[in-house]
């Protein structure tokens, strides 16, 4: 839900690919944008 999103950090950028920005800011993006981010974090 919503409410989770607000609790983890991770799960607000999960939902939209575009909040990484365009493939050509970052080539990890292109393949797994929040399954990557969410590693580095």
């Amino acid at each position: 839900g919503p409410y989770l999103l607000n609790d983890t950090p991770e799960e607000i950028p999960k939902l939209p690919e575009t909040n990484w920005g365009p493939p050509g800011v970052k080539e990890d993006t292109s393949i797994r944008p929040f399954k990557i981010d969410v590693s580095k974090a």
